[in-house]
């Protein structure tokens, strides 16, 4: 065998006890036979693995509780601090003595789950207001007329048929606009626009736009019934956009309607219905594939990705806010 291969403790004639090598030992001898560029890697490696000192354990605790403020100081805590509201009633919280203590019954049966009994208690003096045909006794119960409208929000023929009673008489009535607007929009959510039949959508959109356009700039307005009908008017434009084909470029049909359903999000930015909606625009405009780098979203030019990350902040703001 040739001295070079020989390990440099049998070299030197060292004893042997002939008892098996330690893993230690044998490590050694096979770093003796590798060469010195092999050999001064594998003691780079083995350094390498030592355990931590007490100190490079504490610059690292350092090193990260540095980054941690660097980081708390500055992340955008305003994105995510305001809180949500979504407001029970639109209307004006006003009824008539006579059936105030009908009203406040069938809400403690809804409370309770009692849903004949709360029926059972609102039905009757909600035909009552509308059969006096009376402007000013339908005003003076808006509070009980909206939970009326409501009851029928799940049966759209039946709203439209209760709220055109209204309008018969009382063709200015914030209330009954609203309401019949909410029925020209399926379920009023964006996910029922998505499968209505587009034709049938276009329609339904330009009669709800028609219905609440002339209130969206009046002054004077309850926060409640401001939001709401901001809500309806950009939900018809987003029907439209919809109906059209959700096209993507300026000048195409629909896009004009989109971006001021999108602006009409932004106008309220703590009512929780309005950010849920721009965030379901905003992500099926994400959603379709894009021909290009970008597309201009909100009056800028955006890329999928840039999209992407506002939609997850409006949903982390969704799931943080009050209900």
């Amino acid at each position: 065998m040739s001295e070079e291969l020989i390990p440099e403790f049998q070299r030197k004639g060292a004893p042997h006890s002939g008892m098996p090598m330690t893993p230690e030992e044998r490590e050694a001898a096979i770093r003796e036979l590798l060469p010195a560029e092999l050999r001064q890697a594998a003691e780079t490696e083995l350094a390498a693995r030592r355990p931590l000192t007490a100190g490079t354990i504490l610059l690292f605790c350092f090193f990260l509780a540095l980054t941690a403020a660097a980081m708390l100081l500055t992340f955008p805590r305003e994105r995510f601090s305001r809180k949500l509201t979504t407001p029970e009633f639109a209307g004006e919280e006003r009824v008539d003595d006579g059936y105030r203590e009908r009203l406040e019954a069938a809400i403690a049966a809804r409370d309770a789950g009692e849903f004949r009994k709360y029926a059972a208690l609102l039905l009757q003096p909600g035909r009552e207001i509308l059969a006096s045909r009376s402007p000013e006794k339908a005003r003076a119960n808006e509070r009980l007329l909206e939970l009326y409208f409501n009851y029928y929000r799940g049966n759209p023929r039946k709203l439209l048929a209760e709220t055109g009673k209204l309008l018969a008489f009382d063709p200015d009535s914030l209330l009954g606009r609203t309401a019949r607007a909410g029925a020209f929009l399926p379920r009023t959510e964006f996910a029922a626009l998505l499968v209505t039949p587009k034709e049938e959508l276009k329609e339904r959109s330009a009669q709800a736009a028609a219905l609440v356009q002339p209130l969206a700039d009046l002054t004077g307005l309850r926060p409640a019934m401001r939001n709401r009908v901001t809500r309806l008017l950009a939900l018809a434009l987003a029907g439209e956009w919809i109906a059209a084909g959700c096209k993507d470029d300026p000048g195409e049909p629909g896009f004009d309607e989109r971006e001021r359903a999108l602006a009409l999000c932004r106008r309220y930015p703590a009512d929780r219905e309005l950010v849920r909606l721009r965030h379901d625009i905003l992500q099926h405009i994400w959603s379709f594939p894009w021909f290009w780098r970008t597309q201009v979203v909100e009056g800028r030019r955006i890329t999928a990705g840039e999209l992407k990350r506002e939609f997850s902040e409006l949903q982390t703001l969704l799931e943080r806010g009050e209900p």
